[in-house]
Parts: C-alpha cells; sequence; structure tokens
C-alpha cells in the first residue's frame, strides 16, 4: 500500500504545467485528488486524464476559494500550484495600467495562495501540508512576478 492512499489533495493549478505534473503524482501513488482550474473545459480534460476529481476555481477570487473550501470535510495536503509569468508592462507605460499589471501579478502569484490556504485552513488534517511553487524569480527576476515570489516565500515561513 502507499503512503498516500489514504490522503486527500488540493492541487490549485492542477490543470497544466508543474501543477498538473503534481497532481499526476500524487494520484498514481493512491491520492484522492482534486485539482482546480479557471477554465471549465481544462479543468474538465484534467480530471478526466489524470483520474481525479476537479472543480473550476480562480484562486484570486475569494468567494470561490471559500467555496472551494466546503467541500473538504478533511485535507492532507495543499499544493499551491496556481500562477503564471505575467506580461512585463514596458517602460513609460501609464501609471494605471502599470498598476493593473503589478495587481494582476500579485493576484495570481501571491494571492491566491494565500486565500486558498486561509479558506482551508481548518480542514487541514493535524500534521497536514501546504505546499506553494516559489520560484527563482524571486530572487533573479524582477517586476511583479519576483516581488509576488520573494512574497510567497516570506508568508510561507511566517505561515507556519
Amino acid at each position: 500500500m502507499s503512503r498516500t492512499t489514504t490522503r486527500t489533495v488540493l492541487v490549485t493549478g492542477g490543470t497544466s504545467g508543474i501543477g498538473r505534473a503534481v497532481a499526476a503524482r500524487f494520484a498514481a501513488d493512491g491520492a484522492e485528488v482534486h485539482l482546480t482550474g479557471r477554465q471549465p473545459d481544462a479543468v474538465e480534460r484534467a480530471a478526466r486524464e489524470l483520474g481525479v476529481r476537479g472543480a473550476v476555481c480562480d484562486a484570486t477570487d475569494p468567494v470561490a476559494t471559500a467555496a472551494l473550501a466546503t467541500r473538504f470535510d478533511t485535507l492532507d495536503v495543499l499544493v499551491n500550484a496556481a500562477g503564471g509569468l505575467p506580461a512585463s508592462p514596458a517602460t513609460g507605460t501609464p501609471l494605471g495600467d502599470l498598476l493593473a499589471a503589478w495587481q494582476a501579478g500579485l493576484a495570481q502569484n501571491l494571492l491566491g495562495a494565500v486565500l486558498t490556504t486561509e479558506a482551508v485552513r481548518g480542514a487541514l488534517a493535524p500534521g497536514g501540508s501546504v505546499i506553494s511553487l516559489g520560484s527563482i524569480g524571486a530572487e533573479r527576476r524582477g517586476g511583479a512576478y519576483g516581488a509576488a515570489k520573494a512574497a510567497l516565500a516570506a508568508w510561507s515561513a511566517a505561515a507556519r
């Protein structure tokens, strides 16, 4: 029997990239996996192909994350994999557009993890794990992406 046989795992951003690979690995190890994504077709396809459960959820939406959390009595592992590399505004971008780009980058790469973690905190099993995917961009890349990933690392360390 695999050590993850009875574990319930939630993977945000589980429809593609690293999130999908994480969901596939936990599923292969026998965990009950739930994945999320923003696009209904992508969620349905990934859930079907991996043999897991899927839910449409924008991790940056507090109402959606709160609704997602109600699905779980007990959650053993949360993997915050939702995120991405937003386009960097060019020098000279109007300040309003610059603000919008930064807010979107911070929401996508930091706040989604914060909201999801806080929404499911009450369902986390004793000894449960929260894994938030970081990036070397926190140290080497400027802009909203690097700032968000650096903040995610700091928040994750403080939230232990």
